[in-house]
């Protein structure tokens, strides 16, 4: 199963934002940065067990904007 992992960049689901690169990774959350901020997000799994992640900085109405999956590599 794919998971985020230490050094890899990402992009978002709509690709119109900047990507971001995972800097550290626990069990729960991953610390990012997109050269500008840094921040932490929690590792999420969706109903076939695969790994996201949602900016929750955004705000509910933004939510579907701002998923990132393990696959979507920038």
């Amino acid at each position: 199963m794919d998971k985020f992992e230490v050094g890899k960049t990402y992009s978002w689901a709509d690709g119109s934002y900047d990507p971001f690169t995972v800097l550290r990774r626990t069990e729960k959350t991953i610390t990012v940065t997109n050269g500008v901020c840094t921040w932490r997000m929690l590792v999420r799994h969706d109903e076939d067990g695969m790994e996201y992640v949602r900016d929750s900085s955004m705000g509910r109405s933004y939510y579907s904007l701002f998923i990132s999956r393990p696959i979507w590599l920038a």
